[in-house]
């Protein structure tokens, strides 16, 4: 940390009281759904101690089993049914803690802190943990244990853009003309498919070296933890990182002084050298590691294969359900929870 900076400013503490019950809520409502989802799964047991060869779903949905069978699966159903709907109570409190937090956060402050020299401590991903983004009139430093344990990643501000997150996409189609010779590497740092709106990409004028990832938790980033570790290191060309406040983080870092674009595409064309591209074949960044974009096919396949050979085709319909469960509450998520403009 620069040495002329006497003062670090933590976040507000306003609605923090209220946020972390919204967050308490949130995780009490996931258990209570994730047990209630397990039990059409569970072995329906019988009054002799054994059970009766099938899941609850299997002899709700089957013929061939006694009375006391179907009534024991009955009432774990009915018990599946009283812990969706507790843990739909708790998902909607901790909604309301989460909005009313949100109505009682203190704008600009971060912004505020850097210009009067102090550090701007902005919080990443949810803003559970350790994980932030230390902003001073100098340089930006990230505390990422998750990615680099204790090392902390320095890179001077001066070297800094930011991508304007209020300008309009550009689209997936790279346009025609010129595109970068080396397409760029932005790493993606707390990203989360559910939160989108989180992400800040910041861009570097030289490429930096990234810290040393740690060998399990790196993956996620798209980067090689094994290459951080040699002695050429990784350069990255900048990085996308979730903060808990994008609008805080974006506003603090163009308030320190560093310049903004409206797209990584118009940052390349100045800043890096250009070969030409007339078909647009060429990618402005990167593509990322086909671990990483089919990370998500995998959680959704390993588990139906688990349903299907636990409980055969019925099995494979829980899993389709779930499945489906799974992606409404994707889109709830990222309707609900998606910032409301400062007013």
């Amino acid at each position: 940390m620069d040495a002329r900076v006497i003062q670090a400013t933590p976040p507000p503490t306003q609605g923090q009281g209220v946020r972390r019950l919204g967050v308490a809520l949130h995780m009490l409502a996931a258990v209570l759904i994730f047990v209630a989802l397990l039990i059409p799964t569970v072995e329906v047991p019988n009054g002799d101690g054994g059970d009766c060869g099938a899941s609850v779903a299997g002899v709700l949905g089957g013929d061939g089993y006694s009375d006391e069978c179907r009534d024991r699966a009955r009432d774990l159903a009915t018990v599946a049914v009283g812990l969706v709907v507790a843990g739909a109570v708790a998902a909607a409190a901790g909604y309301a803690c989460w909005r009313a937090a949100q109505a009682r956060r203190r704008r600009g402050w971060a912004g505020a802190a850097v210009a009067a020299g102090r550090v701007a401590v902005l919080p990443l991903a949810s803003g559970v943990g350790r994980a932030r983004a230390e902003l001073s009139p100098q340089s930006l430093t990230m505390v990422m244990p998750i990615y680099f344990g204790s090392v902390c990643w320095t890179v001077p501000l001066s070297e800094i853009t930011l991508v304007d997150p209020a300008a309009a996409p550009t689209g997936g189609a790279e346009p025609a003309g010129a595109a970068p010779a080396r397409p760029l590497l932005l790493p993606m740092f707390y990203d989360a498919p559910a939160f989108p709106w989180r992400r800040i990409t910041l861009l570097f004028r030289a490429p930096q070296r990234v810290p040393a990832l740690r060998r399990f938790w790196g993956m996620g980033s798209g980067l090689s933890a094994a290459m951080t570790r040699s002695a050429a290191g990784v350069w990255v060309d900048g990085m996308v990182v979730s903060f808990r406040d994008p609008d805080e983080a974006a506003t603090a870092v163009a308030r320190a002084g560093a310049p903004s674009v409206p797209s990584v595409r118009s940052w390349a064309q100045a800043h890096r050298p250009l070969v030409p591209d007339p078909n647009g074949r060429h990618p402005t960044v990167r593509p990322r590691p086909a671990a990483q974009r089919f990370q998500y096919v995998g959680l959704v396949l390993g588990p139906a294969a688990i349903f299907l050979v636990v409980s055969g085709r019925g099995g494979l319909v829980l899993a389709a359900v779930y499945g489906a469960l799974g992606l409404l509450a994707l889109a709830l998520v990222r309707r609900l929870y998606r910032p409301r403009p400062a007013t």
